[in-house]
C-alpha cells in the first residue's frame, strides 16, 4: 500500500509543479515516478517512517493551524520592531519533547523555526533548545499545543 501511495503522491506532485499534459512528457512523468518508487522500494526507504501514510489525514488541519500561527507570530514580531513601547528579551530555554518518530520530531522542530519570533537551534534525545524573541513566544511553545498537534501527526493522542 505504501508503494502504491508514493506513486500517487509523485505524480500529484509532478502534475501539480509541471501542468504538463503532452502524451509524451505525461509518460516520462509517470516513468520517473515509478523509477523513483523502485528506486525508494530497493533503499529500504518506503516503511512507516519514510513514507508515513498514516499522518495523511491529519496533515492538512495542521498545515491550516500553522499557518494561522505564523501569520500571529509575523504580527507579533512587526508590533515589537516598530513599537519601542513592546520588549524584545531574546533567549535560549530548552523544550522536552515526547514524539517518537523521527517524522513528528522533524515536523515539530521545523515548525518552531518557521513560525516568526522562534528558532529551534538543536535537537538532543529528549529535549530541544529553542531561541524566542520575547517571553509571549515562549510561553506559546511551552503550553504545549504545538507539541500536541505534533504527537497527534504520529498517531499518539497523548497530551502533554
Amino acid at each position: 500500500m505504501r508503494h502504491v501511495s508514493l506513486f500517487i503522491f509523485l505524480g500529484l506532485f509532478w502534475t501539480g509543479l509541471s501542468w504538463q499534459t503532452s502524451p509524451n512528457l505525461v509518460a516520462l512523468g509517470i516513468l520517473c515516478c515509478l523509477g523513483v518508487t523502485l528506486f525508494s522500494h530497493r533503499m529500504g526507504l518506503i516503511d512507516k517512517e519514510g513514507h508515513p501514510i498514516e499522518s495523511f489525514k491529519e496533515i492538512p488541519g495542521y498545515i491550516v493551524w500553522l499557518y494561522w500561527e505564523m501569520l500571529k507570530a509575523n504580527v507579533d514580531v512587526v508590533r515589537r520592531v516598530w513599537d519601542p513601547q513592546l520588549p524584545i528579551e531574546p533567549h535560549l530555554f530548552r523544550l522536552e519533547y515526547r514524539t517518537k518518530t523521527g517524522f513528528a520530531t522533524a515536523v515539530y522542530a521545523n515548525s518552531i523555526t518557521v513560525t516568526p519570533g522562534t528558532v529551534t537551534v538543536s535537537v538532543d534525545e529528549r529535549t530541544l533548545l529553542i531561541h524566542a524573541l520575547s517571553n509571549e513566544s515562549a510561553q506559546g511553545l511551552k503550553d504545549g499545543v504545538m507539541h500536541r498537534k505534533c504527537l497527534r501527526l504520529e498517531g499518539t493522542s497523548e497530551c502533554s
